[in-house]
């Protein structure tokens, strides 16, 4: 006699090609056998208990809440030594599970108001993040979109009317975190968001500033870390001149134009306009771009018209031109026509383009006759469907070149234009230039 088990068997009718799923497997299991499995498994896989502590750590009732977060994180980013100076890609994968699951319990903390859990979770995985991205130098974009999702929760949270206590206890952990050596602000900060919710005195303020000035290298964050001290900066005159007294005046420019484009227009104009502050250099062109940024076109015109070559570096110029937008140029074309026909080539072109006067492009490029230039447009002009006066543009070029030059630079010139023509799949373009040039100079080719 066959003794049946004394639990129930589950009967499923599977298909041929129907792979078991998870599913099937969970509905016949009981609850006990399940947890002790994952005990065990968890013994034998160290990612996966990690992971598995992670995901239910902010249901543990501890009395310091934060450290529970900070000792899960701790488990996978050691701190860098000679012993461990890398983190491995495999490492690099669980730490990035653990802080995405930490996202998402934010999210779930955020959307009950418990603003509480959520600041320790967005604290412990900021402070880490930055260790990360800097200690161990990883650039991982997927790292920084956490970053950036735990900085809009916490923008969340201090979006709120905190108890006076709570905010405290917050703005002192955060304050610490931007104080760490291996902090250092990238794009869209924590310091600047700090800033922009009045977290710091007068006197952490004074303090930062000199952290950050310590902080400051040619590297790719340099822009980022001077535009942040300049929020850091304003608005005290005396920290803003600490800062000017540090910095060159051309990088501080770079940083304002920056923040023009960024519609911190208060921070830029309290360092260009404050009678105590010593910054000096090209106050004009970021009147003019705050003025383009405002949409007050008039004025922009108005402004434009002062500045020539004469007194303006050509590459602020340039900057101020290449920014210059197509709804700008529309409305104001007549008021700027003279000023544009005194720019440079180049910017003249540029701004001909962006406008979309074309025939003005077409006649500029046809009298300045160079092909290089040419080449920045020829695309551009036959979108817009002036595929015929490219091509009288190409044989007007090549004509005037090959009147005045033979031999080898003749050849490589043309070779230029062929390789052009070619990688803009203009291949009929290229034949009737070709003829076009053997009926004028074959007199020529058949004497070499």
């Amino acid at each position: 006699e066959i003794v049946s088990p004394s639990y129930e068997v589950q009967v499923i009718e599977f298909k041929r090609n129907r792979k078991i799923s998870l599913k099937d497997i969970l509905e016949g299991i009981e609850s006990s056998e399940l947890e002790a499995f994952v005990a065990q498994y968890a013994k034998k896989d160290k990612s996966f208990e990690i992971i598995l502590k992670a995901h239910f750590v902010s249901r543990l009732v501890t009395g310091d809440s934060m450290l529970k977060y900070h000792k899960i994180l701790s488990e996978v980013i050691r701190p860098k030594t000679l012993s461990n100076p890398k983190i491995s890609a495999s490492n690099k994968k669980t730490i990035h599970v653990i802080l995405e699951d930490f996202s998402h319990q934010m999210a779930d903390l955020l959307s009950i108001e418990d603003y509480q859990e959520s600041s320790f979770i967005i604290i412990s995985a900021l402070d880490k993040i930055a260790y990360l991205q800097h200690s161990y130098n990883i650039k991982d974009k997927s790292f920084d979109k956490l970053r950036l999702d735990f900085l809009s929760g916490l923008g969340i949270i201090l979006n709120q009317n905190l108890a006076p206590k709570f905010r405290s206890e917050i703005d002192k952990l955060l304050l610490s975190n931007v104080k760490k050596s291996y902090y250092l602000p990238a794009k869209n900060n924590l310091i600047c968001l700090m800033d922009d919710h009045n977290v710091f005195s007068e006197s952490d303020k004074t303090e930062l500033l000199e952290e950050l000035i310590s902080k400051k290298t040619e590297d790719a964050d340099q822009q980022n870390i001077i535009i942040t001290m300049i929020q850091v900066a304003v608005p005290f005159p005396n920290l803003v001149n600490r800062l000017l007294d540090n910095i060159g005046q051309d990088k501080i420019f770079l940083a304002l134009s920056d923040l023009v484009k960024q519609r911190k227009f208060a921070l830029v104009e309290f360092i260009t306009e404050h009678e105590e502050v010593k910054y000096m250099l090209h106050k004009t062109a970021i009147s003019c771009m705050i003025l383009h940024q405002k949409e007050e076109y008039k004025a922009l015109t108005e402004m434009l018209q002062s500045m020539t070559t004469n007194n303006t570096p050509i590459l602020v110029m340039k900057d101020i031109v290449e920014h210059l937008s197509y709804d700008y140029l529309r409305q104001e074309s007549q008021g700027l026509h003279a000023w544009i026909e005194e720019l440079p080539f180049g910017m003249r072109c540029s701004v001909y383009a962006k406008a979309r006067h074309f025939e003005e492009l077409v006649a500029a490029l046809k009298e300045n006759g160079e092909v290089e230039w040419l080449k920045v447009y020829d695309t551009l002009l036959i979108e817009q469907g002036y595929r015929d006066l490219v091509l009288e543009l190409y044989k007007h070029c090549s004509t005037v070149y090959l009147e005045n030059h033979m031999g080898a630079k003749a050849v490589e010139y043309m070779s230029r234009i062929n390789h052009r023509l070619i990688s803009i799949s203009e291949h009929n373009m290229l034949t009737q230039i070709q003829e076009s040039l053997y009926e004028r100079f074959s007199q020529r080719m058949n004497t070499q």
